[in-house]
């Protein structure tokens, strides 16, 4: 454990999903050894993961919470907040209060009141941003929030058969019940292949995995030829794995990341996943590029530019700059 506290701020539930509270403990995995962590939370979802990270853990309760947290900070913390309802009014209060204010973004926004920016969406620059924050924007995969288990770098061994010919998620929470949507148009086209689907829905007409690990999903993408996800955290840690992967979209705030990592060529477009006419053509495609190994090779080699590990040590290095200069 470092020197200097950091506060992580994050939530999440079945409706909203986990994103916010995966990315902040991810960060809170990279920056344990260099600072005194804690998190803040009204979901009880990761407090039992945040044990690992974060010396001290905080439920507060959903009806109070924005003031609740308020009282806790002090003039010597670093704050990070990673959730849409933390407003330019409340990044003000929280400023106010704190020795630097962080804000994990993902869709850009007119202004802000935060010292540092980070958005590790693929495609993201600063021409997104109308305003800049003092000490910085944290931008692209070079920020990855990447969980300890996927920062690691390892090839996807290719040639070996695998356990599954594809790996199906959209995300842990899937509140559009896409995956068994999905699951059925694969199987249409192609009805002998071994899916595995990640989802909290029944899909008896496949393998499925609920609420996996960092380390069980890593062994998942291993254990996997290829995968269908959305253009979230979850694609990027699919491109840590190097595993062939289509994406498509189905929030507002995947779109940017989407055309980010389609234009890098690190997967194969799907387009709008809530849309049936508008990707089953392209997923068919997909399911017969899997046999190019020309196609996937390719892939695999625009991951290994975009994703490269080092995320952790370029934002350890960004935090303490900020601790020092705030």
């Amino acid at each position: 454990m470092g020197t200097g506290r950091v506060l992580l701020r994050a939530d999440g539930d079945s409706t909203m999903g986990f994103g916010h509270m995966s990315r902040t403990l991810a960060l809170a995995a990279m920056l344990k050894d260099a600072f005194e962590c804690s998190f803040f939370s009204w979901s009880t979802a990761f407090m039992e993961e945040s044990h690992k990270y974060c010396s001290q853990r905080t439920l507060l309760k959903k009806e109070t919470h924005f003031a609740d947290f308020l009282s806790h900070i002090t003039p010597e913390d670093v704050v990070v907040l990673d959730n849409y309802y933390f407003d330019t009014a409340y990044q003000g209060e929280v400023a106010k209060r704190a020795r630097a204010l962080v804000y994990i973004d993902d869709i850009p926004g007119p202004s802000y009141r935060s010292d540092m920016i980070i958005n590790h969406g693929c495609g993201i620059t600063l021409d997104h941003y109308q305003t800049h924050p003092s000490k910085g924007l944290l931008l692209g995969p070079d920020y990855a929030l990447l969980r300890p288990e996927f920062c690691t770098m390892a090839p996807h061994a290719r040639g070996e058969r695998k356990k599954y010919d594809l790996l199906i998620s959209m995300g842990g929470a899937d509140p559009q019940r896409l995956t068994p949507k999905i699951v059925q148009a694969v199987q249409h086209i192609r009805p002998t292949m071994r899916i595995a689907a990640l989802t909290p829905h029944t899909v008896n007409t496949c393998t499925t995995f609920y609420n996996l690990t960092a380390k069980d999903l890593k062994t998942l993408f291993h254990e996997s030829r290829a995968a269908i996800l959305p253009a979230s955290t979850i694609a990027v840690e699919a491109c840590a794995c190097r595993i062939p992967c289509a994406c498509g979209y189905f929030m507002e705030n995947q779109k940017q990341h989407y055309r980010g990592l389609t234009n890098a060529h690190a997967v194969f477009p799907l387009k709008d996943l809530r849309d049936p006419l508008s990707c089953n053509t392209p997923l068919a495609t997909f399911l017969h590029i899997l046999a190019k190994p020309t196609r996937t090779t390719a892939m695999i080699h625009a991951q290994e530019k975009l994703v490269d590990g080092r995320s952790p040590e370029r934002l350890r290095a960004a935090f303490r700059r900020l601790n020092e200069s705030a």
